[in-house]
């Protein structure tokens, strides 16, 4: 059984794609899971749905192949869709947006949550990490907007932090992860990157690479932390 192992969740996307290739170049064993096929050579599952069941099923057949990671990092989140986009202004708020950013960027992170806790040895140092962003920060919330964005990601945070004591009790290594990985280069930013000058974009290799950096760290701590791409504390 490799305990060393990474698991990779939204392995099709820029950072996630950035991320696996470079994990596996280290010579770490990986597993992906996406709904394209992933670019690196790794072993993987096309999940065209995600949901409780597939979630479920995904998880058993790791754990029946005898699968154990260090590190779980999970990738799933949506900022703007074709018919969907942050909302400016109270009056652009719709039942339909609301949902799928709850659906997308906190319901699906929860199954995930939920499922994942089986997939680790109990007291090995290991990580769990979900991208969060920094304006799913309450505290931090000085501009306003983006009302689905912001509220799905602050509750994703919730999840995670409660998510944390039970995590204590039954796989006590782990320690949980919300990260915001800074503005990067990839179609998930692309049409709210202009008022970041270039010099402060990251690449998606960048935000990999820094990731990996904090993902690394000893930490002596097993309390759920909500850090940014340069390792400072959020406020929740």
């Amino acid at each position: 059984m490799d305990t060393d192992a990474v698991l990779v969740i939204g392995a099709s996307g820029g950072i996630g794609s950035a991320l696996t290739e470079l994990l596996v170049a280290s010579g770490k064993r990986v597993f992906c899971i996406s709904r394209r096929p992933c670019s690196a050579s790794c072993e993987s599952m096309l999940l065209s749905e995600q949901n409780d069941s597939t979630i479920a099923s995904c998880c058993q057949t790791m754990l029946e192949q005898g699968w154990r990671f260090k590190w779980v990092i999970c990738h799933i989140g949506v900022l703007y869709e074709s018919t969907m986009m942050p909302e400016k202004r109270l009056e652009d708020l719709q039942a339909q947006h609301l949902q799928r950013y709850f659906e997308v960027n906190s319901i699906l992170p929860a199954l995930w949550l939920k499922h994942l806790v089986g997939l680790f040895e109990p007291h090995q140092d290991a990580r769990l990490a979900f991208l969060s962003a920094r304006v799913g920060s309450i505290e931090d919330n000085r501009l306003g907007g983006w009302y689905g964005y912001r509220a799905s990601k602050a509750a994703l945070n919730m999840l995670v932090k409660t998510a944390q004591v039970e995590y204590a009790r039954r796989v006590p290594g782990v320690q949980l992860m919300c990260y915001h990985p800074g503005t990067v280069d990839t179609p998930l930013s692309r049409p709210f990157k202009g008022g970041t000058p270039r010099d402060q974009r990251l690449s998606a290799y960048q935000a990999a690479q820094y990731l990996l950096s904090e993902l690394q760290k000893p930490r002596q701590q097993r309390e759920a932390i909500f850090i940014d791409w340069q390792g400072q504390p959020i406020h929740w």
